[in-house]
């Protein structure tokens, strides 16, 4: 059902990885014929209805803004976005394969392969806020759920770090993973050296901050020695990625 109502339910899913609110109509009598009869506006009184999606502001007695409750529902609605919106699942699996190995060359060839392939869900003159590419790269880094501990948006050291991945297993000494993600909006006529120029300016302000902010500590008090800290700057599909081991 999703898949077939992916472009009609974009905005609002959007929005819901962007943290924001989405202004729906409450159906407090809602069934099955219902929801069969008009799928894409009802799906997210499914939502509300099942708890996930939980009561911002009442509006009136009918409407209200609904939004997602907490981090383990954003995971889930990241999960999905991937699954609703992106095709080929093999390559989040080399992805994330390669961030497991600190392999950061292939990393971002198959970022890119992703995101190239699918171009069609980025709107060129629109303009994406941080939490949406948050949302995504939570999505794609989920795959790694049974070895690391993910995190995101969460306090530590000096501020809030973006993506955290702790390794379950200490004494297997794997790295633990901090990713700082940077939003640019689409800036008219600039080539593409201007662009990525402008991206890996950005990626270095994201790694200084994970060592001004003192993000690492969550992990060295954990006892993980080993860290790779990632910087990743978007603009629209284009992007790039600096790293410190």
């Amino acid at each position: 059902y999703l898949k077939k109502l992916k472009n009609e339910i974009f905005d609002d899913f959007s929005k819901l990885l962007n943290r924001e609110e989405i202004y729906k109509r409450i159906n407090e009598n809602m069934t099955f014929s219902n929801l069969e009869s008009n799928y894409s506006k009802n799906i997210w009184n499914l939502f509300f209805h099942s708890g996930y999606l939980t009561l911002a502001e009442k509006y009136n007695e009918n409407d209200a803004y609904l939004k997602i409750p907490n981090e383990e529902i954003l995971k889930m609605f990241s999960e999905m976005f991937i699954e609703v919106y992106f095709d080929d699942y093999e390559k989040f699996l080399y992805m994330s394969d390669a961030l497991r190995k600190g392999d950061i060359s292939n990393f971002k060839k198959y970022l890119k392969e992703i995101l190239l392939e699918n171009a069609g869900i980025f709107d060129v003159s629109g303009t994406y806020k941080e939490q949406f590419y948050h949302g995504l790269m939570l999505g794609l880094i989920l795959t790694l759920k049974n070895e690391y501990e993910i995190t995101s948006n969460n306090f530590a050291g000096k501020g809030r770090y973006d993506l955290l991945l702790k390794p379950k297993n200490i004494l297997e000494g794997k790295e633990g993973i901090i990713i700082e993600l940077k939003i640019i909006n689409e800036v008219k006529n600039l080539n593409d050296n201007k662009i990525h120029e402008k991206l890996e300016k950005e990626c270095e302000v994201a790694l200084k901050q994970i060592d001004e902010k003192e993000y690492s500590s969550v992990l060295k008090n954990a006892g993980v020695e080993k860290l790779l800290k990632i910087g990743i700057a978007f603009m629209g599909k284009e992007f790039e990625v600096k790293f410190e081991k």
